[in-house]
C-alpha cells in the first residue's frame, strides 16, 4: 500500500513538472525533488523542459544554482546555441539577460565550451537588443566568454565581434567597457593585418584609408565622452590590441584628455601583472612629454 501511495504521488509530481501552466516557483522544487530518482533520460527531459522557461523569467531562490543544476543534467547533450537562443531572446527581459550572462560564465566546462561554440549567435543574440543594458557582473561576464571563445569558436568570435562593436560604442552610458576590451582587439590586429576590409567585418564602420586610426580615434572618443566605461578597460583594450603608445597618446591629445590618463593611471591596479608595467611606462612617457 505505501508503495504504491509513492508511486501514485510520483506520477501527480511528473504530471504538475511538466505543466506549463503551473508558476515556475512551484515547477522549479517539483522539478529538483524528482531529478535524483529519475533515469538518465527522465532527468534530462525533465532539466531540458524547465530550462527552457527558467532561462526566460525569474524564478526566486538562487536562480544562478538552479541553472547549474539544469545546465549539468543535461550535460553533454546540451545545445549551446539553443541555450543562448532562448536566454538571449529579445523579449527576455534585461535582468534576466544579466542572470543568464552570469550563468553561462559559471557554468561548468563542457556546458561553458558548448556555449563558446556558439558565440555568434551569443553576441548577435545581444546587438539584436534594443537596448544593451548590462550590469557590471553581467558584462564582465559577457567579456569573459567573448575572450576565451578564442580558443573553441575563432571565426564565429570574429563575426560575432564585428556585429556587436557598433552597438557598443553606441552604448557608452552602460557598463559594457569590459566588452569593449575583449571585442575592440580582436577587430583592430585584423584590420591592422589585412590589405582589404574584411568581409567578417561588414558592420564595424572603420573604412578609413588607415583603418587602425580610424579604430583608435572612435574607441578614445567613446571612453572620454562615457560617464560609466571604466579607464581600466581602456588600457586593457590598447594592451590586448598591442597598441598601448598610440593609443594612450591618443588619448593624451584629446580634450580634457591628461585628466583622463590620470584616471587610467589611478586604475593600474586593475590590470592584470603582465600589463600593468607597459601601461605605467607609457603614461609616464608621456607625461614627461607634456610641457611644464
Amino acid at each position: 500500500m505505501l508503495l504504491e501511495r509513492l508511486a501514485g504521488i510520483r506520477d501527480v509530481l511528473l504530471r504538475a513538472a511538466t505543466e506549463r501552466h503551473l508558476s515556475l516557483t512551484l515547477r522549479v522544487p517539483i522539478v529538483t525533488r524528482l531529478l535524483p530518482e529519475s533515469s538518465e533520460s527522465q532527468k534530462r527531459d525533465l532539466a531540458t523542459n524547465l530550462m527552457a522557461d527558467c532561462l526566460r523569467a525569474h524564478f526566486g531562490g538562487d536562480e544562478l544554482a538552479t541553472l547549474s543544476l539544469l545546465f549539468d543534467t543535461v550535460g553533454q547533450q546540451i545545445d549551446g546555441g539553443w541555450v543562448v537562443r532562448t536566454g538571449l531572446d529579445s523579449l527576455v527581459a534585461t535582468s534576466v539577460v544579466n542572470r543568464n550572462l552570469v550563468a553561462f560564465d559559471r557554468s561548468r566546462k563542457q556546458t561553458r565550451e558548448c556555449i563558446l561554440a556558439a558565440i555568434e549567435e551569443l553576441a548577435e543574440r545581444l546587438a539584436a537588443r534594443l537596448t544593451l543594458d548590462l550590469d557590471e557582473t553581467a558584462a564582465s561576464a559577457c567579456a569573459s566568454l567573448l575572450w576565451d571563445a578564442q580558443s573553441v569558436n575563432l571565426t564565429g568570435l570574429l563575426r560575432g565581434a564585428g556585429r556587436l562593436l557598433p552597438n557598443l560604442f553606441q552604448s557608452g552610458e552602460a557598463q559594457v567597457s569590459a566588452i569593449v576590451a575583449a571585442t575592440f582587439p580582436l577587430i583592430y590586429l585584423e584590420l591592422a593585418k589585412e590589405d582589404d576590409v574584411p568581409s567578417l567585418f561588414k558592420f564595424v564602420p572603420f573604412f578609413d584609408w588607415d583603418r587602425c586610426k580610424a579604430a583608435r580615434r572612435e574607441l578614445v572618443e567613446t571612453f572620454l565622452s562615457s560617464e560609466t566605461w571604466r579607464p581600466c578597460d581602456l588600457a586593457l583594450t590598447a594592451c590586448r590590441a598591442s597598441d598601448v603608445t598610440k593609443i594612450l597618446r591618443r588619448v593624451a591629445r584629446s580634450y580634457r584628455g591628461k585628466s583622463y590618463i590620470s584616471r587610467v593611471a589611478a586604475d593600474l591596479k586593475m590590470l592584470p601583472g603582465s600589463y600593468r608595467n607597459q601601461v605605467k611606462q607609457t603614461i609616464l612617457n608621456i607625461q614627461s612629454d607634456y610641457p611644464p
